[in-house]
């Protein structure tokens, strides 16, 4: 129970029933990382020394992301608590109703799982949550990896992972974030 309270931002994975959702989730993220990979290969080479430990790129790219959590965090509670009724409405989809899985334990203390329809304001809620988990994510491998203290040739396929998933989780985040600013800026405004 408590590793599923731990990770519960990462149910922001499974809200279902939104058509661009997946595009900002997935696609997006996949293509900036391709595409970052390719500049770090026409600089560099892919020389895993070189972006990992000579232009300390990888460390600075973390630096930035330990800035975010505490606007991520700040966002979360003007969300939690913005007064406007209009933002506890279902999110507005023709075609299908955007729904989150969750579980639950009742009074009884027995397991429930089942798909319940989110609100505008529980969206926001679970995007800003999940930003915020990753950001600390990046901001934890950050401080782990600076203590490291191994041959980035030796562990050439490691490295390219560590690469790999550090821009994607990174691509991902930012376009969630991206989202979520979208409908705070100009979709909020909207709401009828």
């Amino acid at each position: 129970m408590l590793i599923s309270q731990i990770i519960s931002p990462l149910n922001y994975l499974k809200v279902k029933g939104m058509k661009s959702k997946v595009m900002f989730d997935w696609i997006f993220p996949a293509l900036l990382t391709g595409f970052s990979c390719f500049y770090l290969y026409l600089v560099s080479g892919w020389d895993l020394g070189f972006i990992v430990l000579e232009s300390k790129f990888i460390d600075k790219l973390l630096s930035f992301t330990a800035l975010l959590p505490g606007f991520f965090i700040a966002a979360l509670a003007a969300i939690a608590t913005f007064p406007r009724k209009e933002i506890d409405c279902a999110l507005d989809n023709p075609k299908v109703s955007p729904t989150i899985k969750v579980n639950y334990i009742d009074r009884n203390g027995e397991h429930h799982r089942k798909h319940i329809l989110i609100s505008r304001r529980v969206f926001l809620c679970v995007l800003f949550s999940f930003v915020t988990f990753e950001s600390v994510v990046l901001l934890l491998i950050n401080l782990f990896s600076s203590v490291t203290v191994v041959s980035v040739e030796s562990y050439y396929v490691l490295a390219s992972l560590y690469v790999f998933f550090v821009l994607f989780v990174f691509w991902q985040m930012l376009t969630a974030a991206f989202l979520g600013l979208y409908y705070l800026s100009f979709r909020i405004h909207l709401l009828r």
